[in-house]
């Protein structure tokens, strides 16, 4: 009897799979998301979900070509239900990583990450204040005796001697410049001498011509008498009219003398002047 309840049992596990693949088995990652990037060195973990599968197994396909089975799930004998499955790993090289999901024996879902290089952390600035303590001066102290001699004050002798001029006699002399002049003796104005006038011959009585002939101008020139050229001639030398001269006999002389010559002028006047009119006289 128990025989034949094992056979049956086998029998029906037997007939179960081929039932379950006509059931159109499928599956998803759920971790990481599609397109994570994340830096090397940093664990990741993975998950998946399988429906309807005798069994489940999740790969990883590393840069270098490498493939390691993450995780895997036990033989399912009704090979229906959901089937769940994890793992982790660590990206130690950059690059792209890629997860498959397979589930008896058909290839259900796929994801990748990339795997970024670490940037090498910024060096942190390191602030160091240093306080130097100053040495603390030390007052010196320095002592210094000043002696000082103070010389003993002596008696001062003091003699004043003054002197009084006697006093002197004191002379005036005052001058008094006084000067006399003598005015000269009036010297007597010589008698002036008689002037002669030449007489004007009778003039002939014209003679008619036969054509007139122009009308001769006779030009009589005045003869001055002798005071004015007397007056003139003093003038002239800078002798005033009725003045005695100088105040000395040489002054008295000089005027004698520019009498005389003023004489000798005037006599030489009259005579040229006699000529003139009686060449006049004769012409006419």
């Amino acid at each position: 009897m128990r025989l034949a309840i094992l056979v049956i049992t086998l029998m029906t596990a037997l007939l179960l799979p081929t039932a379950a693949h006509a059931a159109d088995p499928a599956g998803i990652f759920t971790a990481p998301t599609p397109g994570h990037t994340t830096p090397t060195g940093t664990p990741i973990t993975v998950a998946a979900t399988a429906d309807d599968v005798c069994s489940a197994t999740i790969a990883l396909h590393t840069p270098t070509g490498g493939k390691t089975v993450l995780a895997t799930t036990p033989a399912n004998p009704t090979c229906t239900g959901e089937t769940r499955l994890s793992g982790s790993f660590t990206p130690n090289t950059p690059g792209d990583y890629r997860l498959t999901l397979t589930g008896s024996g058909l290839h259900l879902a796929e994801t990748t990450l990339t795997a970024a290089t670490t940037p090498a952390p910024a060096a942190a600035a390191t602030v160091t204040h240093t306080t130097t303590a100053a040495p603390t001066a030390t007052p010196t102290v320095t002592a210094t005796a000043t002696t000082t001699a103070t010389p003993k004050p002596r008696p001062t002798a003091t003699r004043t001697v003054t002197a009084t001029p006697k006093p002197r006699p004191t002379a005036t002399i005052t001058k008094t410049a006084t000067r006399t002049i003598h005015a000269p003796a009036p010297v007597a104005a010589p008698a002036p001498a008689p002037v002669y006038l030449p007489t004007t011959p009778a003039q002939p009585e014209p003679v008619t011509l036969p054509e007139a002939a122009p009308a001769a101008t006779t030009t009589v020139t005045a003869q001055p008498d002798l005071a004015t050229l007397i007056t003139l001639a003093n003038a002239a030398k800078g002798t005033p009219t009725g003045s005695g001269g100088g105040g000395s006999i040489t002054s008295a002389i000089i005027q004698t003398i520019n009498t005389l010559i003023g004489l000798c002028a005037l006599g030489g006047v009259l005579f040229i002047g006699n000529r003139v009119l009686r060449k006049r006289g004769e012409r006419h």
